[in-house]
């Protein structure tokens, strides 16, 4: 068993989820911050690749923030705050045992990437920013197969802003 798993991230019109590995983001919405929020709040935990965690700079208040990195050994794990570099599946089996229905994925593009390699994404909420870049990193650069979705919701959450809601369909190529 695993949790449902979702998939939460900001993009350019043209798909660029970042412009460089450190790149702060700072070009998304108040309102994709707070959505943003709200969902990893209600999941209580969230998983990062190093890179991005490292972009964030410190754990994020409130929840489990779980970090993927080759080198666990070389970080300190604190109350909110673990360091592995367990798979997808034995990391999502180990969630569940421990008591989370649900938890969200933030990033960035090669942990994105493999989960949704090894599908273990449920849903995928994709924030859609008015802004095209002329290069940057895609969403999941290193995505093996077609991953089929389902249009669950559309919604205007800034006047300049839309959330894309995906359900990740079971036909899998």
């Amino acid at each position: 068993m695993k949790p449902k798993t979702i998939i939460m991230a900001v993009l350019s019109a043209n798909g660029i989820v970042a412009l460089s590995h450190d790149d702060p983001v700072d070009w998304t919405s108040t309102e994709d911050r707070k959505l943003f929020k709200e969902v990893t709040l209600d999941a209580g935990i969230i998983i990062m690749g190093r890179k991005t965690y490292e972009m964030i700079g410190k754990p994020l208040h409130g929840r489990l923030n779980v970090v993927i990195t080759r080198y666990p050994e070389n970080h300190t794990d604190s109350k909110d705050l673990r360091f592995t570099s367990k798979q997808p599946r034995k990391l999502l089996e180990l969630l569940h045992e421990s008591g989370f229905s649900k938890v969200v994925i933030a990033g960035g593009p090669s942990v994105f990437s493999q989960f949704l390699n090894q599908q273990l994404v449920d849903e995928i909420y994709l924030t859609v920013m008015p802004v095209f870049f002329h290069s940057g990193l895609s969403l999941a650069p290193s995505l093996e197969q077609t991953v089929p979705l389902s249009l669950e919701e559309v919604k205007e959450i800034s006047s300049n802003a839309l959330l894309l809601h995906y359900l990740v369909r079971s036909d899998h190529d």
